[in-house]
């Protein structure tokens, strides 16, 4: 499907979009797109200051994912729970909950990063990776990437974990 077509299947909430959605051309489809307030309609990103990145820095310690500031080891408390997680151009590991609103450019404010996915976790030792980021859409060079970082940092990975990549 086509940008414009795609942005009308996701935009029939407005009355005169369909003036807008045949024979128009696409400049000036989405010229009249911007004189509407989608607020209500799109999601937001929420980007972090410097203090709430320092809230979910995450290192590595004796071979596991602890919160920098707490040292507490990072756990999932329900088998469904996941974490987003970014690795900066820095190698700051910054991980959240991924039922606390976060997207994975909340981190960075979009800016590129060494790796981004979703991580389960349990008692700070990895069980599973998984290569997805609708952002960062890594591929399975940069999930190799990330096992390197992690190496680097130090985590434990002689234990089993699954892997996880999404491709088209």
């Amino acid at each position: 499907m086509d940008i414009k077509l795609n942005a009308i299947a996701q935009l029939m909430i407005f009355g005169d979009l369909k003036k807008y959605a045949c024979g128009t051309d696409i400049l000036s489809f989405f010229l009249w797109l911007e004189t509407r307030d989608l607020s209500k309609y799109v999601p937001r990103v929420r980007y972090l200051c410097p203090t709430g990145l320092e809230k979910i820095h995450v290192v590595v310690r004796q071979g596991m994912f602890m919160q920098k500031e707490s040292g507490d080891l990072l756990q999932c408390r329900d088998p469904s729970e996941r974490y987003l997680f970014v690795i900066d151009l820095k190698k700051k590991l910054y991980v959240a909950k991924e039922s606390d609103g976060y997207s994975h450019s909340s981190f960075t404010k979009g800016h590129p990063v060494l790796g981004a996915g979703l991580l389960k976790v349990e008692d700070g030792r990895l069980l599973a990776l998984s290569l997805e980021s609708g952002h960062y859409l890594p591929s399975l060079e940069i999930g190799h990437a990330i096992l390197r970082c992690f190496l680097q940092m130090g985590l434990d990975l002689s234990r089993e974990f699954d892997l996880s990549y999404f491709f088209d």
